[in-house]
């Protein structure tokens, strides 16, 4: 038997043992061993993009493991938590917390079970407070990292390679009178002298100008109210919308056209709903709608974005059911609903074509019972 001595020993390292092996055991169950479990793949449609172009990457987040996984995703299913890391040619990797990821929404909790997956697709053109992150040609080699649990446990995509080349001469011009006169002219008050754009450090400030702008245009994807007179920001946002439409008249082939012709077409849009929403209910007539200068500018250039290869590749789409809608142009309507489920299917466009149809629907009711109304009015 031990003695009074060794038993207080004994029962010492046992408690110390157990003290050390519950907190573990507890981290194992609360934690996950994601990189066995879990699986990031993304996707490219291509190995080629210039300098200062966007890339637009698929994500998929598979789950092998036995439980249900907890992850943030935006509306189109893409991860929420993911990073950009680049290396040119044999160098360290750079971390890229991309600015757009989130935009919009917000993102929201989901469960992907047991042999599920979510996807959606992930946008690379810019780096929070650090300009764009391809800069330079050259061969590239990227990764994917996105992050998992309370840990925050890191799962990296495999290497994909990628090649940026000098921009074009379209994309070259686009972004010289985008910086030099659009950007400069937004942000400082007025478009840089050409004495100014032979110092370097004003030709980076103006780049950065450009970037922050880009990231602005590209990030409006619902309808956007601009009414001069208003406020000294609504002249701003004015004469942003008129510099706008003189650089897409100059640089319609730009990869940047169309993100630029969405954002007009959205000021177009809200222009239309708000103007048409000022008459009497009553009074909202179609015809009129139609023929409205509004219609016809939000119709061209939301029908050029759609065309266009931008992201998110639902954007347009749902703002061409709006208008046609707000036109009472329901078969129209209608058309672009099918292009949401079948061209943005695996981007969530099943379930925004289902909302969008709910939306459609009220309104085609309203208007009917209100024809019916009038109708029976002596």
């Amino acid at each position: 038997m031990m003695c009074n001595k060794e038993w207080t020993w004994a029962l010492t390292l046992a408690l110390g043992a157990l003290a050390v092996a519950l907190p573990q055991a507890a981290a194992q169950e609360e934690q996950p061993v994601f990189p066995n479990a879990v699986v990031v793949d993304v996707s490219l449609d291509r190995e080629t993009f210039e300098v200062r172009e966007p890339v637009i990457a698929g994500v998929t987040l598979l789950n092998r493991g036995p439980g249900a996984l907890s992850v943030q995703v935006a509306s189109d299913g893409a991860p929420v938590p993911v990073a950009l890391e680049c290396a040119r040619g044999e160098a360290d990797w750079t971390h890229h917390s991309l600015w757009l990821r989130n935009l919009p929404p917000q993102g929201r909790a989901i469960e992907v079970r047991a042999g599920e997956a979510t996807r959606g697709e992930v946008f690379a053109l810019g780096h929070y407070d650090s300009g764009y992150v391809f800069t330079s040609p050259g061969r590239y080699r990227m990764r994917w990292v996105c992050y998992l649990g309370k840990g925050r446990v890191k799962l990296y995509s495999e290497e994909l390679s990628v090649t940026i080349l000098p921009a074009s001469r379209a994309n070259s011009a686009f972004l010289s009178a985008l910086d030099e006169g659009v950007a400069a002219e937004y942000y400082g008050g007025r478009r840089a002298t050409p004495v100014e754009l032979r110092r370097a450090e004003v030709r980076e400030e103006l780049e950065r100008f450009g970037a922050r702008l880009l990231g602005y245009i590209i990030s409006q994807q619902m309808p956007h109210l601009v009414e001069p007179g208003r406020s000294p920001d609504d002249d701003r946002e004015a004469l942003l919308v008129e510099r706008l439409t003189e650089l897409l008249q100059q640089h319609p082939d730009s990869v940047y056209a169309g993100y630029v012709a969405r954002f007009l077409g959205l000021v177009h849009v809200k222009t239309l709903e708000h103007e048409e929403s000022l008459r009497v209910w009553a009074e909202w007539d179609p015809e009129r709608t139609r023929a409205h200068p509004a219609y016809t500018k939000a119709l061209h250039y939301l029908t050029m974005a759609k065309d266009a290869d931008v992201w998110p590749r639902t954007a347009a789409l749902e703002n061409l059911v709006l208008l046609h809608t707000l036109a009472q142009e329901w078969d129209k309507g209608a058309e672009y609903l099918v292009a949401l489920r079948e061209r943005c299917a695996d981007i969530g466009g099943v379930t925004v074509a289902d909302k969008l149809e709910g939306q459609m629907q009220r309104f085609r009711r309203k208007v009917e019972a209100r024809n019916t109304k009038e109708s029976r009015s002596p």
